[in-house]
């Protein structure tokens, strides 16, 4: 019994398992088991998350790349289109004068109205507005309530309401203060004699043409050299 216990105490001494029964010894075995597979799990998924954002990151910074390397030049152009727009501005045409130096017809200075109808939120309010200051839509060639709300209503940069107004109604326009409706100076043809010798010097449209007599034949003389504005836009 001596021998037996000094033959087997060494190899209990040197086995943390030692005076473990067997089931306490299964229980153990398992449990570091369930730890490292615990523990290989978490490395596998924080592995997998790094990969993923690693792509991710990737696709984003290439496509980052591409739009503002690659196409740079066609996105300034895009946004220039969207936020810059062009107004063509006629030439101011020359006085027509008779052989004294006298004025037969000269250009003045009028205003025109406009509108950015992008930034006008109730078009068919602001119509009834700008028409009770103009006084006479419908009448004639000018611009009815429903004609002019349904040139509102739309998501232009720019549009006309009345070329060529009198100070008087520029002024009554100017008075409602809405958002969105502006004016423009523009050339207006005046006749100082009236209508002496009208069938001679003939006449001018709105948009600065001369539409018959001197005014139509020496267009290319009269006329002067046009311009532009240009203005931005949100």
């Amino acid at each position: 019994m001596t021998k037996r216990s000094q033959g087997i105490g060494p190899l209990f001494a040197d086995n943390s398992q030692a005076g473990m029964s067997g089931e306490e010894i299964e229980k153990q075995t398992a449990t570091v088991g369930a730890s490292d597979q615990w523990r290989h799990t978490l490395r596998r998924r924080i592995t997998s998350v790094a990969v993923v954002l690693l792509v991710w990151m990737c696709v984003i910074g290439g496509r980052l790349w591409f739009l503002q390397v690659y196409e740079h030049d066609f996105y300034v152009e895009e946004a220039a289109l969207q936020q810059e727009q062009t107004l063509p501005v006629p030439a101011k045409r020359g006085d027509i004068l008779d052989r004294k130096g006298r004025t037969l017809a000269l250009s003045v200075e009028a205003d025109t109205i406009t509108a950015i109808p992008r930034q006008i939120n109730n078009a068919e309010v602001v119509a009834k507005q700008l028409c009770d200051a103009l006084k006479d839509c419908g009448k004639g060639s000018y611009l009815s309530v429903e004609q002019l709300t349904a040139r509102l209503d739309t998501d232009r940069a720019f549009a006309y309401i009345r070329r060529q107004v009198l100070p008087n109604v520029k002024e009554r326009i100017a008075a409602l203060k809405i958002e969105g409706i502006g004016w423009i100076k523009e050339e207006r043809r005046y006749y100082p004699n009236r209508k002496m010798a009208a069938h001679l010097l003939g006449y001018v449209g709105v948009d600065n043409k001369g539409l018959g007599g001197i005014e139509s034949r020496y267009q290319s003389k009269i006329l002067g050299q046009p311009g532009k504005i240009l203005f931005q836009t949100d």
